[in-house]
């Protein structure tokens, strides 16, 4: 394949988040993403092509399984979490 698509399904609570250089309440969350965007890096320096598509999951069930219901969701080659409690 010349690229693959990755889900990233995490309660990143955008209306949440603070611009200031703080303590985010889903610090772990911002961690986790970062730590999706390195390993794409690498990975793009290795010939292989990430497309990622990042998902607010929030911390709702509701909104999880509306987000899976996507048509796009089809045509993921990974689904990264989700998590929720």
């Amino acid at each position: 394949k010349k690229e693959y698509h990755v889900a990233v399904l995490l309660p990143f609570l955008i209306e949440d988040l603070k611009m200031d250089d703080g303590k985010q309440s889903n610090q772990y969350v911002i961690e986790i993403y970062r730590g999706i965007m390195l390993a794409v890096d690498s990975l793009k320096k290795n010939g292989v092509n990430i497309v990622i598509h990042p998902y607010d999951t929030k911390t709702d069930v509701e909104t999880l399984k509306k987000v899976m219901l996507y048509a796009e969701m089809k045509q993921m080659d990974l689904i990264i979490g989700p998590l929720v409690p």
